[in-house]
């Protein structure tokens, strides 16, 4: 018995298999001098994108610098940029079905809002409540004992003629 347990001691034990996350960033092979380049996860970029992160926090969150995200950018017709792209455009849909949605259910500051970006409406002031500002007026009297009102700043040559109205 004593030979059982020394053998289950010294037995070597299985590891257990853990689901490894699947990494964002991989490097790929490399061809010719210097650093490899890194490959992104398209998916991951997708999904970051969706949610509008800023390039800076994609590039973060990958691992990558934002030089290397830029470069994968770059080529307006690759998968990197076609990824990001598509991603964006999803956030937006998803946002508009949600603020659209918001409308629906009776949120008069969105509705209004809506309606000032898709439709072009705008506010109207009130045509009964206009307010004007007047002048800032001061009194001046004149040699003939009446006097009248000039806005500040107004020169008062000549008003020795003003006859009376």
């Amino acid at each position: 018995m004593a030979a059982r347990k020394i053998a289950k001691k010294t037995a070597k034990k299985t590891p257990r298999k853990v689901a490894k996350k699947k990494p964002a960033v991989k490097a790929a092979k490399k061809k010719g001098p210097g650093r490899p380049r890194v490959e992104i996860d398209i998916e991951h970029l997708r999904r970051l994108a969706l949610i509008h992160c800023t390039q800076d926090e994609i590039a973060a969150i990958l691992g990558v610098s934002t030089s290397a995200l830029d470069r994968a950018l770059a080529n307006k017709k690759g998968e990197y940029w076609c990824a990001y792209k598509a991603g964006m455009s999803n956030g937006k849909k998803s946002l508009r079905r949600a603020q659209v949605a918001a409308a629906m259910k009776g949120n008069a500051t969105m509705l209004v809002w809506l309606g000032k970006q898709l439709l072009g409406q705008r506010d109207m002031p009130d045509p009964l409540r206009i307010e004007v500002e007047a002048p800032r007026m001061r009194r001046v009297d004149l040699a003939d004992g009446r006097h009248v009102f000039v806005p500040f700043g107004q020169s008062t040559h000549g008003l020795e003629d003003v006859g009376t109205e």
